[in-house]
């Protein structure tokens, strides 16, 4: 992309070499947890969304391969065709399919699991994943067909708007009904964030409403897909990363000595008010650099992108401690048969 910006010599195969590389690993991921997934005696409904958002994945590198091939002059008319009209299905594919879909599927064991809630209704489920793979096949098959009869895609993309809309209303639904029906009383800080988060994904779906009905969705369609990835994905993935890792770590170096001397919980690990600040902090970044985005203020997103990044770094130095075992009180912290974790890896 540098050299598409001229800002180094014209070497176009890059982009197809990269296309490729890229694409052998999203495919050894792909058949990694798909094997996973096959194994499992019995799939939960959540890895179907999985199964799902993995289709969804091969769609989004499909689609960037080929741009990357138009770019590089390779594929002939057909590919500059689809490049000139596909960005807007490789996006939906990428944001509302496979990243979308992974964390709806994700988030309902997560959030069951985290709050002591029961799971979700099977039929509830599985019409959700209907409407939103239904959704994102008409995007992907619907979107290449259009485009291979020069009708344009407009009409593809609002009916497959109604569906995604309908999609998320479902799985807002089930969310309430997790939280609504969950025996942990007090809400733990991953639990807390990750509701900001689905209040980021329901600010999203109003603003894209309210766009789409004044007519101006595409010249605010950054704000939108900023709001999506910043604030619904990234809020939710960082939400919940924040309970992985001290489970994990909690897991790893004290289930050798459970049983045979005291222990701490899992949120002994953690410092839940010391780490609130930084995610508050990145929540209102995020919803400060969407409304500037909406309201055309370059210097005002600025200082929200850093800000963001800012918040985002002190969530991070909180994961570091964790695995450090920084907050664990000193007789808890390392007791007879365990060791301390290593930072990137696990040791078992």
């Amino acid at each position: 992309f540098m050299v598409l910006g001229g800002h180094l010599p014209v070497w176009l195969w890059l982009l197809p070499v990269a296309a490729l590389l890229l694409g052998t690993g999203f495919g050894l991921v792909v058949v990694d947890l798909a094997i996973t997934i096959w194994r499992a005696r019995a799939p939960m409904g959540p890895a179907y969304f999985v199964l799902a958002g993995l289709c969804a994945l091969c769609a989004t590198a499909g689609f960037g391969s080929a741009f990357a091939c138009a770019l590089a002059g390779l594929g002939g008319s057909g590919l500059s065709v689809l490049l000139k009209s596909g960005v807007p299905l490789h996006a939906i594919a990428g944001l509302g399919g496979w990243l979308t879909l992974t964390a709806m599927g994700v988030s309902y064991r997560l959030l069951a699991m985290f709050m002591l809630a029961p799971d979700v209704d099977m039929r509830r489920m599985r019409t959700t994943l209907v409407a939103g793979s239904a959704s994102i096949g008409l995007v992907v098959g619907g979107g290449l067909f259009a485009i291979a009869a020069e009708t344009g895609i407009d009409g593809v993309l609002a009916v497959a708007g109604c569906l995604g809309f309908v999609t998320l209303a479902l799985y807002g639904r089930n969310i309430v009904f997790l939280y609504w029906r969950r025996e942990r009383a007090q809400l733990e800080l991953n639990a807390t964030m990750a509701a900001w988060g689905f209040v980021s994904l329901a600010a999203a779906v109003l603003l894209a409403g309210v766009l789409a009905f004044a007519g101006s969705f595409r010249a605010h369609v950054e704000a939108f897909a900023f709001l999506i990835a910043f604030g619904w994905l990234s809020g939710l993935v960082l939400a919940k990363l924040y309970k992985i890792v001290a489970f994990l770590t909690w897991i790893e170096t004290y289930g050798p000595a459970l049983g045979r001397t005291a222990t701490p919980r899992v949120q002994d690990l953690v410092a839940e008010r010391r780490a609130a600040k930084w995610f508050g902090g990145y929540f209102i970044s995020v919803w400060s650099g969407t409304a500037a985005l909406l309201f055309n203020q370059p210097s005002a997103f600025r200082i929200a992108a850093l800000a963001m990044t800012v918040a985002t770094l002190g969530i991070v130095r909180h994961l570091i401690r964790t695995r450090r075992l920084a907050d664990v009180a000193g007789p808890l912290r390392l007791p007879n048969g365990t060791s301390a974790p290593h930072l990137l890896y696990a040791s078992i």
